[in-house]
């Protein structure tokens, strides 16, 4: 705990950057003794994959022609304590545009189901109840009954920022763009963090790797959703989602206001084989990249440097074997694309780059430590 606020403090003074390429450099430059054969028999033992792809199985059907504007689709399990507040937030949102609330209960067994049949009446909410398939599985069950061009997510324990739907809708009308997205503050009792947004034209990958704080137009969900059966689902935007989005804008004011857990989700996750799921949802979309036609970029092989190290966070208070048998799954991911002619053109991601093409698990790890 103590090595952990410590290097919190350094990262805070950035001093950190400075640490880091010496720390590296001298850390042990032994390649990792498993082949990638081994590495997956590892983590396979440890938690085998047991999930799905996020292809769907039809294709999501063209709706028709449509009043409602936006679906706002809100999955929410055992969500009681939290769940009328972030209602509220949607439904008082005031707006020109026509939007319609989606709540998906997903087997909730406190009084979640009840409380949102309250709102049941309304001319513009939809609630769904079904037997508890998982946030990924409600969120795709959202998606399948929107019949709205563009789609928001909201988290049960969120609130979304007065005139939110507003401003975000707003950028896509007038750009006629695929996604806008804006800035976020955490918060929790006696503690409130903004994370404003940079304003204008941005990348798609550029955005955020989670579905809050944003609106997507509804098609760019035509052939794929939220693949189930895993942790770490959100990972299937920045995969197979955001490549296809034409046009994507950022806004600097906040749109959601995300509520900390007292037991984060990384919290929950650290030490818990599921976590395992990092490695292999990774590899799931990576096999339906393929299978949808997506070609490998100079914005994926970015992506993918980071998810090797994100990864590592996840596997925390996990053996060292099963972090090592992911770390050499990563640097076969890494060394395949690098093979199709691509090398991160971020300074800062050298180093990182460096340790996986040459499978050097000790720098990869010293790197992670101090980034």
């Amino acid at each position: 705990m103590k090595m952990r606020l410590m290097k919190k403090c350094l990262r805070a003074a950035r001093i950190n950057r400075l640490i880091q390429p010496v720390a590296c450099a001298l850390a042990d430059d032994k390649p990792l003794e498993m082949d990638r054969d081994a590495c997956m028999r590892v983590l396979e033992a440890a938690h085998p994959d047991t999930g799905r792809s996020a292809i769907w199985a039809e294709r999501l059907p063209t709706q028709e022609k449509s009043k409602i504007q936006l679906d706002v689709i809100v999955p929410a399990y055992n969500a009681e304590a939290t769940l009328t507040e972030c209602i509220n937030s949607v439904l008082e949102q005031q707006t020109k545009y026509r939007f319609r609330l989606i709540v998906v209960d997903d087997g909730s067994t406190d009084g979640t189901a009840a409380l949102a049949d309250t709102f049941a009446a309304r001319e513009n909410v939809l609630v769904l109840h079904q037997q508890d398939g998982g946030v990924a599985n409600a969120r795709n069950h959202g998606i399948r009954l929107s019949d709205a061009p563009y789609l928001m997510f909201v988290d049960a324990d969120d609130r979304l920022a007065p005139g939110a739907i507003e401003q975000l809708m707003g950028c896509v009308a007038e750009a006629d763009a695929d996604l806008a997205e804006g800035g976020y503050f955490n918060f929790k009792e006696g503690y409130r963090r903004a994370h404003p947004h940079k304003a204008g034209r941005m990348q798609p990958m550029e955005a955020y790797g989670m579905p809050w704080g944003k609106v997507m137009r509804r098609t760019l969900f035509e052939r794929a959703g939220f693949p189930e059966g895993y942790w770490f689902e959100d990972s299937v935007l920045h995969q197979l989602i955001l490549p296809g989005a034409q046009g994507c804008i950022g806004i600097a004011d906040t749109v959601v206001e995300r509520r900390l857990a007292a037991q984060s989700a990384g919290h929950i996750s650290r030490g818990n084989v599921r976590s395992v799921d990092a490695v292999w949802v990774t590899l799931r979309l990576m096999r339906d990249r393929k299978a949808l036609g997506l070609s490998n970029d100079q914005a994926h092989y970015e992506y993918l440097l980071d998810m090797a190290a994100l990864s590592q966070y996840r596997l925390e208070g996990l053996d060292e074997e099963i972090r090592k048998a992911a770390f050499g799954v990563f640097a076969a991911l890494v060394i395949e694309e690098s093979a199709e002619g691509f090398a991160t053109r971020r300074k800062d991601r050298k180093p990182l780059e460096d340790a996986l093409k040459n499978r050097q698990y000790d720098r990869f790890r010293c790197w992670c430590a101090w980034s």
